[in-house]
């Protein structure tokens, strides 16, 4: 069930930016969202049970077109899609601002834009080409940029599923609960934040921690670093 409220679009030199709230009752079945939004910003809040909101703003060149995105549930998913109007124009965007269930299945998918969850329980799959990535998770994690950077904090013992980050060029930012226990991968130029200060000249591997425990990966040809949260 859908609930929309658009707000007039504000337009100048044939530039629309238009406005919309849509709330969303979901079924009951329902335990993994996939958003894909290859021209925008993608960022996800903590909701609650069964409901989803999406609040949309919608930037391109010509007349009035709506929101800009489609969402519907097919068996145990619900896949939302943006369509920003005059595609062909490398400035047409759709942002999105998602509340969701907290323990979610997520799949968020960008190219240009920037991707950040806050807060989130369940499994969490980002990918991203040109945008940075902000996570706080207490969940299983799979981020991936190109050129961005990625900063994220993983809250709680370590998910039996573990952590992975690549980043081609960008840097890495890590931040895990002091009370959890990793096998740590980590590929950084530099590494910093573990092990000793020696390691922060140069392109390095780092693998250390307890055999079996949840796997921390990361990998980028950037700056690397890894802190532990203190205990509160």
């Amino acid at each position: 069930m859908l609930a929309c409220g658009n707000e007039p679009a504000w337009s100048g030199e044939d530039w629309q930016i238009e406005r919309s709230e849509t709330a969303v009752v979901l079924p009951p079945e329902v335990v993994a969202l996939i958003v894909d939004n290859p021209d925008g910003d993608i960022r996800l809040r903590r909701g609650e049970t069964g409901h989803l909101g999406v609040r949309a703003v919608h930037q391109h060149p010509g007349p009035p077109a709506g929101a800009g995105w489609t969402g519907r549930t097919r068996g145990q998913v619900f896949r939302l899609n943006t369509h920003p109007a005059s595609a062909n124009d490398p400035r047409a965007r759709v942002d999105i601002v998602i509340t969701a269930p907290p323990d979610l299945r997520l799949t968020l998918r960008s190219v240009r834009g920037d991707i950040e969850v806050r807060r989130h329980a369940g499994p969490i799959k980002a990918r991203t080409q040109g945008g940075d990535i902000a996570i706080q998770a207490t969940g299983s994690v799979d981020a991936s940029t190109h050129t961005g950077s990625i900063q994220a904090g993983l809250l709680g013992p370590a998910p039996a599923n573990g952590a992975r980050f690549r980043s081609r060029h960008g840097p890495i930012d890590l931040v895990v609960a002091a009370e959890s226990s990793w096998w740590i991968d980590l590929r950084g130029c530099p590494i910093q934040g573990v092990a000793d200060s020696a390691r922060n000249t140069a392109c390095v591997r780092l693998r250390q921690g307890e055999p079996g425990a949840p796997g921390l990966r990361a990998r980028t040809g950037g700056a690397l670093t890894l802190v532990r949260a203190p205990q509160h």
